[in-house]
């Protein structure tokens, strides 16, 4: 039993890249362990342009409904202005246009997400599993594994790379959904504006009433 105590002893200080030495030519366990910390180092990079991209669309969309320009029209059918007729006609167009925006914005919403989702789950990888394991293999290696180190640096400078882009999207995400509740409020307004009655206009006569009929 004291032979077999000391075994396992010397097993557990011993390197486990030299315990695990393949002769077979195969990978063994540790190769397979640190080869299990690589990351798509490309990530990052991919998601900060792909971020950028979203967020550009997202301004064309807005400068092309000019929802500044409509609240101003909307002002100034509701102060008598403008003629609620001239609106009329132009409701059909407006809600059309404002519903167009609307699509798009649920494109670049979409695009968001899946971007989001990928970010997401490389960034849980990190930390529930990669980190982690990292930690455990340096603990275990006695002397300094060039490999391993290789890894774990790589992966600290993904994580934090990938806790940059969460923060980006983060406010990306703010972005889309206030230009969302925008052009919904611009189009409940023109829908509102388009079944509001017409209304006399400051100078013109008040339509003729009629007569009581003689009893």
């Amino acid at each position: 039993m004291g032979k077999v105590h000391n075994l396992d002893t010397v097993i557990c200080i011993v390197s486990l890249r030299k315990i695990l030495t393949p002769v077979t030519g195969k990978p063994d366990v540790l190769d397979i362990m640190v080869r299990s910390l690589k990351v798509d180092s490309d990530l990052p990079a991919a998601a900060q342009a792909q971020g950028v991209d979203i967020s550009n669309r997202v301004d064309e969309v807005m400068r092309r409904l000019r929802s500044e320009l409509l609240d101003d029209l909307f002002t100034a059918v509701e102060k008598g202005s403008l003629s609620q007729s001239l609106a009329a006609g132009l409701i059909p167009e407006l809600s059309s246009l404002l519903e167009s925006g609307l699509q798009e914005l649920l494109k670049e919403e979409n695009r968001f997400s899946s971007l989001t989702q990928r970010v997401e789950e490389a960034y849980r990888r990190v930390v529930e599993v990669q980190t982690p394991l990292a930690e455990f293999l340096t603990q275990r290696l006695p002397q300094q594994d060039a490999e391993l180190t290789e890894r774990v640096n790589e992966l600290k400078r993904f994580r934090e790379a990938l806790e940059s882009q969460r923060a980006n999207l983060e406010k990306l995400g703010e972005k889309i959904n206030l230009a969302k509740q925008r052009v919904v409020k611009l189009r409940e307004q023109v829908a509102r504006l388009g079944s509001q009655p017409p209304t006399t206009q400051p100078g013109q006569p008040n339509p003729p009433q009629s007569s009581p009929l003689p009893h």
